[in-house]
């Protein structure tokens, strides 16, 4: 085991004991070699849709393997008709 591959594994197991989901979320990351800052752009829509009506849709774009847009669209939910 080389220098970069035992720091890796320090980091790994600091991570682990310290945020678990944080490093389950590190593990997926470097599993399917996505983007992590797709991530950051995810949770930002997440979050405005949460500070909102807290309904919506977020949407990921993805052309030849590239995120091209995300885009959220709020919702407001009745539960009466109103005219």
């Amino acid at each position: 085991m080389n220098d970069e591959q035992r720091n890796e594994s320090q980091f790994d197991e600091v991570l682990r004991k310290f945020d678990p989901e944080l490093y389950l979320i590190h593990i997926a990351l470097r599993e399917t070699n996505v983007d992590p800052m797709i991530l950051t752009h995810i949770i930002r829509a997440l979050g405005n849709l949460n500070l909102g009506a807290g309904y919506g849709l977020v949407q990921i774009y993805v052309k030849a393997k590239l995120v091209t847009a995300i885009e959220s669209t709020e919702k407001i939910k009745f539960k009466e008709e109103r005219i």
